[in-house]
């Protein structure tokens, strides 16, 4: 096409009734799914129906996510909190939960640690991008103690072979995602074994 020319390109005949017909199926499926009446359906309409929706996604992701930084993000609705196990004086929590990545990993991490009281929470999560982690939190009463988030987790790395660490009130590692829940059953016995003998 040389410069200054346009090319229209056009569907004419059976072929054009076809098209039409595709294109009206489609928003009618369109507009059933979004709850909209057909004959009143503009792109006005559309485009509010949909930003309303969107709105609302991100409310209910909002929402999840500040429930799970609570520690009540659980599969059982119980709460995190509430499969803390006593250990003498102090609780210990183990438990895999979901998260897209490590940044809301930690936020739970630190809503674990806020609730529990004297104790120390160890959370593993798989992520969206296939690589997984586990954190581990400590209260301020345990660190008072001497108990640091990454000493523990270096003791369960001598064991596991995993490499991490970070600082007294909160650590981490990554972890192969294969490998989570046998990362987290160490994690249960070693940190388990240090609290039990603390008084």
């Amino acid at each position: 096409v040389s410069a200054g020319v346009r090319r229209v390109v056009a569907v004419t005949g059976p072929k054009a009734f076809e098209l039409m017909h595709g294109r009206e199926q489609a928003l009618e499926s369109v507009a059933g799914r979004l709850k909209v009446n057909l004959h009143a359906v503009t792109q006005d309409v559309l485009e509010k129906r949909l930003d309303a929706l969107l709105a609302e996604k991100k409310t209910l992701e909002k929402q999840v996510a500040e429930l799970r930084r609570s520690g009540g993000g659980d599969a059982s609705g119980g709460g995190l909190l509430s499969q803390a196990v006593e250990l003498g004086a102090h609780k210990l929590l183990v438990a895999t939960v979901a998260a897209p990545d490590v940044k809301e990993l930690q936020a739970i991490g630190d809503g674990v640690r806020d609730g529990i009281g004297s104790g120390v929470g160890v959370l593993g999560a798989a992520f969206e991008d296939g690589k997984a982690a586990m954190v581990v939190v400590v209260s301020d009463a345990l660190r008072e103690k001497g108990v640091a988030a990454g000493d523990l987790v270096k003791a369960v790395g001598a064991k596991t072979g995993i490499r991490g660490g970070g600082k007294p009130h909160m650590a981490q590692a990554g972890v192969a995602p294969d490998a989570l829940d046998a990362t987290l059953d160490a994690a249960r016995e070693i940190i388990g074994a240090v609290l039990t003998g603390l008084a």
